[in-house]
């Protein structure tokens, strides 16, 4: 840009500005310097006149770094500013959606209610949440001991596994699983699967695994590194496996995480993402958000930034194809990840925010399903992750540990209140 473009008032401004917010008081005494020459030879205007033309000089010669100064001043107000505003709009949006929640909760399922309590309790630290984890905790005790009681039985586990592999509804996801079971020669382990779910949601509870010492035993003779790491299993159940790789470990029964992410990379290199289908990429996209997730035993703790740096370097430099791709509840995720790992660079954040506070709907304050569905039962996974990105804590709460608080002890199943 020629100097004589600017007006000189305007270079004047100029000059002062990068001086006062830089403190370049090398630049201002320059200028004041030669003024004292002239102070008893010219009248006030004249003087003005050469304090003019000095800063005409001095912005031909510093012309290019106080251009690129100004803007960068000028760009982060405005960023700041937008910024803010859009920070304010999102944590309104996520107390709208804790307000609705926490009011329509007889709504839910129970598992839907279970989900959102816990979560909002690890997010929010408030006790009003503990008692539906302690309902979740006798659902779960319940099974857990028939399992335990009868887990020698061939027959039983057989029949449980029938029962889980019927369970399939009609959208495409479900078939592809449907017949995965079908066809896998893993489906006798479809029961020791969901056995692993159901003793590690009362470990992190504070429940230990060896009040179900039949099960337990069970479950650590069993051929489940095979399953987690088989390609076709991963290949429909990514998110699932990220999260039984992590739970046997915290179980004590096997330590695969390492060979699950190595296995992953393997078969999702970024180079073959545009050959992927909708659902396999959704896949694919679950499978990373809960690897870090399940590493974080589910918004517990931070997870260390270097160790899950290829996941957040894929979600940044894939951005905007996930913004075209990604479902609400997956966009929420990676939002929720990115806090995880302490990711610092505001623009992705930002980005993520406006995307979901576009979905969100004007008249019920929740994001909808791709189709409009506006359950809240139905919902509460995308709109509870949208909290947890939304107005995310500065510390994170973990458990809770039922089996340390006296008051909630006491509210648990009998055999466990007496161990």
């Amino acid at each position: 840009m020629e100097s004589g473009i600017w007006p000189k008032g305007n270079i004047v401004m100029c000059l002062h500005l990068c001086c006062s917010i830089y403190r370049s008081h090398y630049i201002q005494a320059h200028i004041w310097l030669k003024m004292i020459d002239f102070v008893h030879i010219y009248p006030k205007a004249q003087l003005l006149n050469l304090y003019s033309d000095e800063c005409m000089k001095l912005f031909n010669r510093y012309k290019a770094g106080l251009l690129i100064l100004l803007w960068m001043f000028s760009h982060g107000v405005q960023t700041a500013f937008a910024s803010n505003a859009e920070q304010q709009a999102a944590q309104k949006a996520a107390l709208k959606i804790q307000e609705i929640y926490d009011r329509h909760q007889l709504q839910l399922t129970p598992k839907r209610k279970a989900h959102y309590a816990l979560r909002m309790y690890r997010l929010t630290g408030q006790e009003k949440y503990v008692s539906e984890i302690i309902n979740h905790v006798y659902r779960l005790v319940a099974r857990v001991s028939w399992y335990d009681e009868h887990v020698k039985d061939e027959k039983f586990r057989l029949q449980i596994t029938d029962d889980l592999t019927s369970r399939f509804g009609q959208k495409s996801r479900d078939q592809l699983r449907s017949r995965f079971w079908q066809q896998t020669e893993f489906k006798a382990l479809r029961f020791e699967l969901h056995s692993v779910y159901l003793l590690a949601q009362l470990n992190q509870l504070g429940i230990k695994p060896t009040h179900f010492s039949n099960l337990l035993h069970h479950l650590q003779k069993q051929p489940l590194a095979k399953i987690l790491l088989d390609e076709s299993f991963i290949r429909v159940y990514a998110a699932q496996a990220a999260n039984y790789v992590f739970w046997l470990e915290e179980l004590g029964i096997a330590s695969l995480p390492e060979k699950f992410i190595r296995k992953f990379k393997e078969i999702y290199p970024k180079t073959k993402d545009s050959e992927l289908s909708q659902l396999e990429y959704q896949n694919k996209l679950y499978g990373l958000t809960h690897i870090v997730l399940a590493a974080s035993r589910y918004y517990q703790k931070s997870v260390d930034a270097e160790r899950f740096q290829w996941v957040t370097a894929y979600f940044v430099s894939t951005l905007d194809t996930i913004e075209k791709r990604a479902k609400a509840d997956v966009l929420a995720e990676i939002g929720v990840c990115l806090k995880l790992v302490d990711y610092s660079d505001q623009m992705v954040i930002h980005r993520l925010k406006r995307r979901l506070l576009a979905k969100i709907d004007k008249t019920h304050h929740i994001i909808p399903g791709v189709d409009g569905d506006v359950s809240l039962s139905a919902g509460e996974h995308r709109n509870v992750l949208t909290y947890a990105f939304f107005n995310w804590p500065k510390q994170l709460i973990t458990g809770p540990d039922l089996t340390q608080t006296p008051a909630w002890r006491r509210q648990l199943p009998y055999r466990l209140s007496l161990d």
